[in-house]
């Protein structure tokens, strides 16, 4: 499907709702605009498609795994240890969209120093962008304070990002890139 300038990705079946396509569609609508294109273009790609996942930290992914089986029969689409990130996750499908389970490889990781100091909980959101280069550049323009200035490789070989948590409300924010597949 495609709605001006560029199609709406085709992996969105864990991620896209009517919001998003009404944003989407909005989105090429701006785009079409011969005034300012290149920039609302960029404003267009950094608008988040919907909530990718929301990311808990915990000490035991088996012990967490079963609470969530048990109490809302969620199972595992995938579990995969991320030694770039110094964590093992499970990901978790929640309606449209997902619940990241993240344990630390050991302590002096990012997630098990978060741990240490706030225990278990919510570590951070993630928002799905459709261009992960053209949400940073984005973003730099605003002057946000970002921990990746490029992105980097994360579960399942998706293209990442994090927004410095104080940027926003004391909230880590992660754009993931939904591919064009």
């Amino acid at each position: 499907m495609s709605f001006g300038m560029r199609p709406i990705p085709g992996r969105l079946a864990h991620c896209l709702g009517l919001q998003a396509v009404l944003a989407w569609i909005r989105c090429a609508m701006i785009a079409d605009w011969s005034d300012t294109v290149t920039h609302r273009w960029y404003r267009c790609s950094m608008l988040p498609y919907n909530l990718d996942h929301v990311a808990i930290a915990v000490e035991n992914l088996d012990i967490a795994i079963d609470g969530y089986r048990t109490l809302f029969n969620i199972e595992v689409l995938y579990r995969e240890v991320v030694a770039d990130q110094g964590v093992e996750e499970a990901m978790l499908a929640v309606g449209g969209s997902c619940v990241q389970l993240l344990a630390p490889l050991n302590p002096d990781t990012p997630v098990g120093k978060f741990l240490a100091t706030r225990g278990e909980g919510l570590h951070h959101l993630a928002f799905a962008v459709p261009d992960i280069i053209a949400a940073l550049e984005h973003l730099k323009e605003l002057d946000a304070e970002l921990i990746d200035e490029t992105p980097r490789i994360g579960g399942r070989g998706a293209r990442i990002a994090f927004v410095h948590p104080r940027e926003l409300t004391g909230t880590l924010i992660e754009l993931v890139e939904v591919s064009g597949e």
